[in-house]
């Protein structure tokens, strides 16, 4: 039995339309993270975290790391990370609302944490 199927308003063929859907391919480990969002003027709240590092290695680390991750919803709320003073890790965050804020603070908070107890597990000795 066939089943109707929509009309398309685009006179491209099916073809060409399931080729635009397909996924593009994932950006090389080589090339530098995308820009973060531009702020949305619906992001009125923002906070910024300052937390001092051994080194300003470290803290660029941390930076790069944390960086590798998208925002789920950016026009909720994003974190964008640099390293400032030399060694200390700032990251700010924009939210739309108090509740989004505390929440993207939290779970960045929580991703440093991962990072800096992983950096004291493998940084050779006087390093960290």
């Amino acid at each position: 039995m066939n089943t109707p199927q929509p009309a398309s308003s685009s006179s491209a063929p099916a073809s060409a339309a399931r080729k635009r859907s397909q996924p593009s391919p994932s950006p090389s480990p080589t090339r530098p993270a995308s820009p973060p969002p531009k702020p949305q003027p619906s992001l009125l709240y923002q906070t910024t975290v300052r937390v001092p590092f051994p080194s300003a290695d470290l803290a660029s680390i941390a930076a790069r790391v944390l960086t590798v991750d998208k925002p789920l919803k950016p026009h909720e709320a994003y974190a964008t990370y640099k390293v400032v003073d030399g060694n200390v890790f700032e990251m700010v965050v924009h939210a739309n609302s108090i509740r989004m804020l505390r929440t993207t603070v939290n779970a960045n908070l929580e991703q440093l944490v991962s990072v800096t107890n992983t950096m004291a597990e493998l940084a050779p000795p006087g390093m960290v």
